[in-house]
């Protein structure tokens, strides 16, 4: 419940049930990519799964959710992808407009 709560208050979308794993949708592969690279150069280490293994435009982190992880870590990590997403979008639209 904190996951979710958190992620909607940062503006991700999630899908699925509530579960352990836990899809954070990302968008397009470009997307996927882009903000799969820029969470590891922040410090976290994330799935990105993308078609065609889901649905094409439809790329997802896949988040696995542990007892072991403490509050402030999951904020973290959400932050993290959230600012990533949003990163990847900005550029994304940047280049194709230039």
């Amino acid at each position: 419940a904190h996951t979710r709560t958190k992620a909607t208050s940062l503006g991700l979308t999630l899908m699925g049930a509530p579960s352990p794993i836990v899809p954070v949708l990302i968008g397009t592969e470009a997307e996927s990519r882009l903000a799969g690279m820029l969470s590891f150069q922040k410090g976290l280490i994330a799935t990105c799964l993308e078609f065609p293994i889901v649905q094409r435009g439809a790329s997802r982190y896949r988040i696995s959710l542990s007892p072991r992880f403490v509050p402030a870590q999951i904020d973290k990590a959400l932050t993290i992808i959230a600012a990533s997403i949003q990163e990847a979008r900005a550029a994304l639209n940047a280049s194709h407009q230039g």
